[in-house]
Parts: structure tokens; sequence; C-alpha cells
């Protein structure tokens, strides 16, 4: 990296400062090592630290840092991603980021580095305040969209749930098919074992439907399945049913040691690529 260029790019930071401070717009740029040649007020205070102890760094965020790397090597900007950061108090704020390419003034055909632009989305205390979601064990914070309450009958239920892998939702099954809608958060992977069929599914939740995700999935009737989030973030999904739920309907892994084993090594036997899943959805 030139050592005028990184000049040139700091001179020219400060002089966008009261630009770049706007409320809500949170700015770094980075070299090819990542390492800050730049960063706004906004982006110190939020990781508790300030402008001058943050340039010179190299950013040790593995996976951010691949993200950089994928971005110079490809050449194309990634627009739209949600990821974490880490705020000085150990908690995890959602971005929606957008990395683009640092180039150099004299030659763009040079790429100096990476640009990150970002801000902030609502965390998950947020969505379960706005919500009203109620924590529920072996799925996750559950609540009922009230919205449609005036209009709704026993045909169908509709709520919300979000999964944090805190816990992940366990296997179950249902007498009727449940369709999932994607809202917010990182992708959701819902695994489906169909003992009848002897197949199993991964079916995935989420924004990027350029990578396979999906913005809504259908879990079949009576077929066990339980989900987990991709990383240590959240998923916000909607899920309905029709008819609506009612006692009964859901079939939980049985509560007695000696039953449970057995079916569950029945379902590993079945399904051996899967073990490793099934210990973690039950």
């Amino acid at each position: 990296m030139d050592n005028n260029e990184t000049a040139t790019l700091v001179e020219v930071g400060l002089d966008l400062g009261p630009v770049l401070n706007m409320d809500g717009v949170y700015t770094c740029v980075k070299d090819v090592d990542s390492r800050f040649v730049f960063c706004n007020e906004n982006f110190a205070k939020l990781v508790g630290s300030s402008v001058s102890d943050i340039i010179g760094t190299i950013d040790d965020r593995a996976q951010h840092v691949k993200d950089d790397e994928a971005v110079r090597k490809s050449g194309v900007p990634l627009l739209n991603h949600r990821e974490l950061i880490e705020l000085p108090d150990g908690s995890q704020q959602p971005i929606l980021t957008q990395k683009g390419l640092w180039r150099c003034s004299t030659d763009e055909s040079e790429i100096l580095g990476t640009t990150v632009n970002f801000a902030l989305q609502k965390t998950k205390k947020e969505w379960i305040k706005d919500l009203g979601l109620n924590k529920v064990d072996n799925v996750g914070y559950f609540g009922i969209d009230h919205t449609h309450e005036a209009d709704k009958d026993s045909t169908y239920s509709l709520n919300f749930i979000l999964i944090d892998n805190l816990p992940k939702l366990k296997l179950h099954k249902l007498t009727m098919d449940e369709q999932w809608f994607f809202h917010e958060g990182s992708p959701l992977q819902i695994y489906i074992f169909d003992l009848v069929k002897k197949t199993a599914t991964v079916k995935v939740v989420g924004r990027n439907i350029n990578n396979g995700e999906k913005l809504q999935v259908i879990v079949p009737k009576n077929t066990w399945f339980g989900a987990k989030v991709v990383n240590e973030d959240f998923n916000l999904s909607s899920c309905s049913l029709a008819p609506g739920f009612y006692d009964g309907c859901s079939t939980s892994l049985p509560s007695d040691d000696k039953e449970r084993k057995t079916f569950l090594d029945h379902l590993k036997q079945m399904f051996p690529e899967y073990i490793s899943i099934i210990d973690e959805l039950s």
C-alpha cells in the first residue's frame, strides 16, 4: 500500500467528517491486509474505541476478513449483506453491510482495499419486545400475530417464531402441513425426516435466494422436523397452519428416556449422515 494513498484517504476522510458522521452512517476503509486506514466517529464509538486507536490496526474478525478478501478477488461489491458486529458489552449487533472496492485514484485497475458502509438492524431483544414474543421450551420465542384476529376462524392459525439456537427448534411432527415465511435475521436450516418415504430434506429459510435460500417453505405433515440458525444470529419467521393449531396436532419426542433413546437410535440408523444433527435437535 502506498503511504501517499493512505495519507490522501485519511485527509479526505477528515474533510468529509461532517457528512460521514451523519446519524446512522457507519464507515471504514481497509487495505489489502485488512488494516484500517480510515473510519468515522460513529464506527469508532460503536465498537467502544476512537478513530486514532483504530487507524493502523488489523481487523482480527475472521469472517469479516474473509468477506473482504472475497470482494477484492471477485471485484464484485457485496451488497445488503447481513452480519454481526460485537459491541463492547459482548453483545452481538446485527448490521446490514455494503462492501465495495477501494481503487487507486490514478489506476482504477489497482485495488487497494475495501470500503465498508453499514446500518444497524433491529436486535433480537427489540423484536421480542415489539412483537410480544414469549420463550417456549424446545421452540424458541413464540407469539400470535394479533393483527388477523378479527377476521380469523379455526380454519387456520398464524404466528411468529424467533429462533436463536438458545434453544434450537427441537424435533417434532404435526398432523398438517406448516408454511414458513421469512421476515428477518440469518438463514434458518429446517431438517425434515420422513420415516415413511425414508427421505431426509434440508430446507433453508432466508433472504439470499441466489444462495439457495427460500423466502417461504412448506414442512409436510407427519414428518419429523427441527431447525437451527446457521450462525450466532437469530431468525424471525411466520408459521401458518391449516386447519388451525389444536391440542394433539403436535407430537414431541417421547418423554420416557428409554422410549426416547429407542426412537432416536432408529432415526439415526435410518439417516446415519444426520447423526450429529439429530443429536443437536433432540
